[in-house]
């Protein structure tokens, strides 16, 4: 037997036991984590068993606490304040043109637990369906007020829809728009799956085009004064949407495959006749009633899974909104969304916070 073949030999016991011993580590950890995951439910389910009165079924229990939480303080309390005067604009711009929208994502969660902003949210979300949009940037076009801008993200590779101030960059609402497709039982699969693909080259196309566009040197996205990258972008767009005949018409609906990558979660997937049409004034939003799709719990199980649970973690606000200056705020003052005491007390609070 030769020395190569030997010490091959010689190793190969040595290399199975390496093997063995890091299953032996991915199994344990893979034990730890679930402990962990069932210590967290223990915990959680101790906690509501402690805020259950008596006579009260768990599910009112979860709806009172919810309701109860404290709102929120500091700067992204100003946040919320600007992204509302924002969304109550919208509100009249639509109402008085017909169109229809709903609030969307952490906003519609909000709605429904805490019938306002999560606590810890600081940015608007609404859903609209694309014919709509277009009637809405026309209607927007020569607004003293308002702007839609479209934003791209050089590193995700896809274009945010944003409804803003003209006077400030700073604050926004995300419109989500919504597309229907044609499909049944037998073709859902396969068109979902081809859609998930037509994403991908949308994605793939957009990071392209903002590399040839200079993104490089972006610090988080371009707005849509950048018109070539706008007219390119469209440009892919509209021609995958001709190669997929069944896109835009139909029984279902989703997000845009030319926007953010919801479409490759099958949990945005809906029939038209589950969200659609908008359920008018269902949701009550810091005190002012919106539209809603119509099945508002099965997006948001979809979504977030069970959503009556306490959060695992806090999301961080939004690195957009962290922009906003002195300008922004004497802005805010002038519109009357806030007080110029409201800023010395919100600089006090913030200063006395503790920093993690």
């Amino acid at each position: 037997m030769g020395k190569f073949k030997q010490k091959l030999l010689s190793m190969i016991p040595s290399y199975r036991m390496g093997n063995a011993i890091q299953r032996q580590n991915e199994a344990a950890q893979q034990q730890l984590m679930k402990r962990m995951e069932q210590l967290d439910e223990k915990t959680e389910y101790l906690f509501w068993l402690s805020q259950q009165r008596e006579g009260e079924l768990m599910q009112e229990t979860k709806r009172r606490v919810f309701l109860a939480m404290p709102k929120a303080e500091g700067a992204t309390w100003i946040k919320q304040r600007a992204n509302l005067l924002l969304l109550r604009e919208l509100k009249r711009v639509c109402d008085e043109n017909r169109i229809r929208f709903s609030l969307a994502m952490g906003t519609l969660l909000g709605a429904v637990r805490h019938h306002g902003f999560v606590p810890w949210d600081d940015d608007v979300d609404v859903c609209m369906l694309r014919e709509d949009f277009i009637r809405l940037a026309d209607v927007l076009k020569d607004h003293d007020m308002l702007k839609l801008e479209t934003c791209f993200d050089p590193h995700l590779g896809y274009r945010f829809l944003k409804l803003k101030l003209r006077r400030s960059e700073t604050f926004f609402v995300d419109i989500f728009v919504l597309d229907r497709f044609d499909a049944d039982e037998a073709t859902l699969e396969s068109r979902y799956e081809e859609l998930k693909k037509a994403n991908a080259r949308f994605v793939l196309s957009t990071k392209e085009i903002m590399r040839r566009h200079g993104s490089d040197g972006w610090q988080t996205v371009m707005p849509q004064e950048h018109s070539n990258v706008q007219r390119e972008t469209q440009a892919v767009f509209s021609s995958i949407c001709k190669e997929l005949p069944y896109y835009g018409k139909g029984e279902y609906l989703c997000v845009g495959i030319d926007g953010p990558t919801f479409i490759r979660n099958q949990a945005y997937v809906y029939r038209c006749d589950e969200m659609l049409p908008f359920v008018k004034d269902a949701l009550v939003f810091e005190g002012e009633t919106f539209d809603s799709v119509r099945n508002p719990d099965l997006w948001l199980y979809n979504a977030y899974g069970d959503y009556w649970s306490l959060p695992k973690a806090l999301r961080p606000g939004h690195p957009e909104l962290s922009a906003m200056n002195e300008e922004d705020l004497a802005l805010l003052t002038e519109l009357g969304v806030i007080r110029a005491g409201d800023i010395a007390a919100v600089r006090t609070l913030d200063a006395l916070k503790v920093q993690f």
